[in-house]
């Protein structure tokens, strides 16, 4: 006789496209997962204040209203099994941790799911009494999932069960995974490309600077810079910034792309350049591992555990133009050096990244969650 499958409430989606929603989305449409479990998605629709979601202010507070009402409506009425569900920082972690532990009220074993680059700093400037707090909270969770031994650490070093952490990276959309792209260094002219929200906090400055040194040995180069503004102004800034460095000629700001314009934009490029300031493990870094591409970035979050400076990535130093211009011009005069490296960084993510062995990875955590006393 076939057993019951499990309910589980798992959070993350939203009218808006991006990592989250494509990281849940991609455990909702598991095959293997599916086998086992019934997923019941929870949306958090929101319109207004998106570019300060992560503050206390009236705004988030109605949002928080509205979607605590919600959240209990579709606990009540699904009595899931676990609860699944984001968790950030700043304004963020009292909202998510407030979700979870309402849902132990009713029974249900509850996940967090540690996302963004920012916990440790925020936790840092909490004050002794809120960590204290923050420590007995996240410990009510039956499980927290983190994406690398790094995050792993940090939370059993501010006092969490170290046996309720689970470490799980994160799982791409399986039709870029599927893609077969062509290999780069295909044309004369060297294609950079950036993806990801543009601001400082991403290191968009440090890659017009980076530019501004690169141009005055390499003329035949042009950059994508893909993704939506982090604030409103920041688009106009970095305009700005860039006229500052480089011709209008070499770079172009597109705005957000997603699904097979992300794909098509990812197999033009030759290199792909993320000196971001602060990450967990970015998504972009695993496509563009997916991809083959030759990546130039910071050593930044989990992702020293998976690439290695020289080997499958060349690492640059933060907010250091001269080291990130120096990194790109290599690159560009050592085309098949760096395609190795690409084909490394895609041999990596085929034997620890690719969507079935984290899925595996995740139905274990499932059942050992729920198995647990």
């Amino acid at each position: 006789m076939k057993s019951e499958k499990h309910i589980i409430l798992i959070g993350g989606l939203s009218n808006l496209q991006g990592p989250l929603p494509t990281i849940t989305n991609a455990i909702i449409n598991s095959p293997l997962l599916q086998e086992h479990f019934i997923f019941i998605p929870y949306y958090t629709e929101r319109t207004k204040g998106l570019s300060n979601a992560a503050q206390f202010n009236l705004t988030n507070i109605i949002f928080f209203i509205r979607h605590y009402i919600s959240w209990i409506y579709m606990v009540v009425k699904y009595r899931p099994h676990i609860v699944h569900y984001p968790v950030t920082s700043f304004w963020n972690f009292p909202k998510s941790m407030f979700f979870l532990i309402s849902a132990k009220f009713f029974k249900c074993k509850t996940i967090g799911h540690l996302h963004g680059g920012a916990f440790e700093t925020f936790w840092n400037k909490l004050y002794k009494p809120f960590q204290f707090i923050g420590k007995k909270v996240l410990n009510l969770s039956d499980g927290m999932i983190v994406l690398g031994e790094k995050w792993k650490k940090a939370l059993s070093n501010i006092g969490c069960f170290e046996h309720k952490i689970f470490i799980l990276p994160n799982p791409i959309d399986e039709n870029f995974a599927n893609h077969v792209f062509q290999p780069p260094f295909q044309n004369n002219k060297t294609n950079l490309l950036f993806i990801g929200r543009i601001s400082k906090l991403k290191g968009v400055d440090t890659i017009l600077r980076a530019l501004g040194k690169v141009v005055t040995h390499q003329k035949n180069f042009h950059i994508k810079l893909v993704g939506p503004e982090a604030r409103p102004g920041d688009f106009r800034a970095m305009r700005k910034l860039a006229s500052e460095f480089i011709s209008d000629k070499y770079y172009e700001f597109t705005g957000p792309i997603y699904g097979k314009e992300k794909i098509k934009r990812f197999s033009e490029s030759d290199i792909f350049v993320f000196p971001s300031n602060r990450e967990n493990f970015p998504l972009v870094i695993i496509e563009a591992m997916s991809a083959s591409r030759p990546i130039i970035c910071t050593p930044v979050g989990a992702v020293p555990e998976y690439l290695k400076h020289g080997v499958s990535c060349l690492f640059v130093n933060f907010e250091d133009a001269d080291d990130l211009g120096k990194k790109i011009e290599w690159m560009i005069s050592h085309p098949n050096e760096a395609i190795e490296m690409g084909r490394r960084a895609k041999k990596v993510f085929e034997e620890k990244l690719i969507q079935e062995k984290v899925m595996k990875q995740l139905k274990k955590i499932y059942f050992s969650v729920l198995e647990a006393d």
